[in-house]
C-alpha cells in the first residue's frame, strides 16, 4: 500500500475512534436535568429548635433569643427567608423575624382600627396572615371584624369589613364576625375563614365579597355552598392541587372546599388530631396540623396521621396556632400560649432529638392579682379543693387520666365570682363544655377557669 494510502486509512481510523468515543462519553457529560422538589419524608423525628422569643410575655424587638411577644398567633415565610407573624394579645402588631435573626415590628402601634403608614396603623387581635404574588400582606383582623392589607408601599388599608355581622357585596359594605383564617390564591383572590359566621368567604379582585360555602347555622355537613356546614373554622391553606383546606375546629375535622364551593371532609373525628388550629401543606400532598392538645400531626396523602410533637418522645407545645413550611422542609410553628416561635427540623434516621425549651419560661410573669381571692372575703381564709399537679380523672371511669393544671378554691353555687386581674380573651376556644361539669373559660394567660361556680341556684 502506498504511503498516502496508509495515511488516509490512519486518518479515517482516528476519525471513527473519535466519533465512537464521543458517542460513548456524551451521556456522562450531558448536564443533568434540573432536580424536582425533594419528596417530603414521612414519620420523621423532629428536633425542636428556637426561632424567636424567650418565653416571657411582652413587646420587645431585637435579637431573636431576647424578643418578646404577647400572642404570636400565625406566621408566614416569605421568599427572602423572613418570617412574618401576627402578635395579638395586648400588642396588636405585625412582626417579622429577619434571616439574620433580628425581630422587628412591621405594622401596628396599639389596639384600634386606623389605616395609614404601617407603624402608625392599628389592629385589634390580628390572627391569620397571608401574602399575594406581589408581596402584599393580608391580615385577618379578628377583633375589628375586618380584612386588612399591608402594601409593599408600607401603607395599611382596610380591604373589607370593619363591622360585626354577616353581609356579602361591595367590600366596604361587607360584614364579618371575628374572621381568623386567611389565604390568597394565584389570581389574587382572598379567602377568609369567617369564624363565628361559620362560613368561608371570598374577596374577589373586583372588590366584591361572596360566600363560597357554609350556612346560617353551625354544624357538620358536606355539600355545595350554603348546604355545607362548619363549626368555628379557624385556619386555611391551599393543598398541592389548589383546593382550599379548612381547620374546622369544633367539628374536629379538616375540610376541603373546591372552587365551586363543594365541601367534603378530608379528616374527620376519631384520629390523632384533637381540635385542629393550624395547617401547612407541602408540594407533594403532605399536610401538617397543629391541634389544641399541643401536637403537630403529619398527615400523609393516604390519610395516615403521625404525631411528630406530643408523641411521648417529644413534649407537647402550649398552643400551636400557626404553621408554615420552610424552604428546607422544616416546619415553622407559632406557639402562641408560650410566647415563642419554633422550628421543627427533620433529623437523620436513627438520630435522637436533644432537649428543647417549650412552653412559657419558668419564671414568666403571672397576672397581677394583688394577692386577692376571686371570692369574698378577698383578704380572708378559703378552702382549697384542688392543687397543681394532683392526679385527675376524665369522667369516663379513668381515675388517673391527667395531672391537674390549676388551683381550685371552693365556692358555693350562686356565689359571686370577682375579677382580680386584667386580661384579654384571645383564644378562639375561650369557652367550652357549656353547662357541663367541666365548663370553663380561658382569659389571657389563664387557660382554664371553672365557670359553674358563677352560676345562680337557678343555673
Amino acid at each position: 500500500m502506498a504511503r498516502w494510502q496508509w495515511m488516509a486509512a490512519g486518518v479515517a481510523l482516528a476519525t471513527v475512534v473519535a466519533l465512537a468515543a464521543t458517542w460513548w462519553e456524551t451521556p456522562l457529560h450531558t448536564p443533568a436535568e434540573p432536580a424536582g422538589p425533594v419528596p417530603t419524608p414521612l414519620a420523621w423525628t423532629a428536633q425542636i429548635e428556637p426561632l424567636a422569643g424567650d418565653g416571657h410575655p411582652g413587646d420587645r424587638d431585637g435579637a431573636s433569643a431576647q424578643a418578646r411577644f404577647a400572642d404570636p398567633y400565625a406566621l408566614l415565610r416569605s421568599a427572602d427567608g423572613s418570617v412574618y407573624f401576627t402578635d395579638a394579645g395586648d400588642n396588636n402588631r405585625i412582626r417579622r423575624r429577619l434571616p439574620d435573626g433580628r425581630v422587628e415590628t412591621v405594622a401596628g402601634q396599639g389596639e384600634g382600627r386606623i389605616d395609614g403608614p404601617a407603624l402608625q396603623a392599628s389592629f385589634n387581635t390580628p390572627s391569620g396572615i397571608a401574602a399575594d404574588a406581589q408581596g402584599n400582606l393580608y391580615v385577618a383582623d379578628t377583633g375589628n371584624h375586618a380584612i386588612r392589607r399591608i402594601g409593599t408601599d408600607g401603607q395599611v388599608t382596610t380591604l373589607a369589613g370593619g363591622e360585626q355581622g354577616y353581609a356579602d357585596g361591595p367590600a366596604a359594605q361587607a360584614r364579618f364576625d371575628a374572621p381568623m383564617g386567611i389565604a390568597v390564591d394565584a389570581q389574587g383572590q382572598v379567602y377568609v375563614a369567617d369564624t363565628f359566621n361559620d362560613r368561608i368567604r371570598v374577596i374577589g379582585t373586583d372588590g366584591n365579597v361572596r360566600t363560597l360555602a357554609g350556612g346560617e347555622r353551625p354544624g357538620l355537613a358536606d355539600g355545595l355552598g350554603a348546604a355545607a356546614r362548619f363549626d368555628t373554622p379557624v385556619a386555611l391553606a391551599f393543598d398541592a392541587h389548589g383546593a382550599l383546606l379548612v381547620a374546622d375546629l369544633f367539628n374536629n375535622a379538616v375540610r376541603r372546599v373546591g372552587a365551586d364551593g363543594t365541601v367534603s371532609t378530608l379528616l374527620g373525628d376519631g384520629g390523632v388530631i384533637n381540635g385542629p388550629l393550624s395547617l401547612a401543606t407541602t408540594h407533594d400532598g403532605v399536610l401538617y396540623v397543629g391541634d389544641l392538645d399541643g401536637r403537630i400531626v403529619q398527615v400523609t396523602p393516604q390519610g395516615h396521621q403521625i404525631a411528630l410533637v406530643g408523641n411521648g418522645r417529644l413534649p407537647r407545645l402550649a398552643r400551636p396556632s400557626g404553621l408554615a413550611m420552610d424552604a428546607d422542609g422544616s416546619v415553622l410553628v407559632a406557639d402562641s400560649a408560650s410566647y415563642r416561635l419554633h422550628r421543627l427540623r427533620p433529623l437523620p434516621v436513627g438520630d435522637l432529638p436533644a432537649p428543647a425549651l417549650v412552653g412559657p419560661a419558668a419564671d414568666a410573669a403571672l397576672p397581677d392579682t394583688g394577692g386577692r381571692w376571686p371570692l369574698a372575703p378577698q383578704d380572708g381564709w378559703h378552702e382549697v379543693v384542688g392543687t397543681l399537679g394532683e392526679v385527675r380523672g376524665n369522667f369516663k371511669g379513668e381515675s388517673r387520666h391527667h395531672l391537674h393544671g390549676g388551683f381550685d378554691v371552693r365556692g358555693d353555687v350562686g356565689q359571686t365570682v370577682l375579677a382580680i386581674a386584667d386580661g384579654k380573651i384571645s383564644s378562639p376556644v375561650a369557652a367550652w363544655s357549656l353547662g357541663g361539669q367541666a365548663e370553663g373559660l380561658a382569659v389571657d394567660r389563664l387557660k382554664y377557669i371553672h365557670m359553674r361556680v358563677g352560676r345562680t341556684p337557678r343555673d
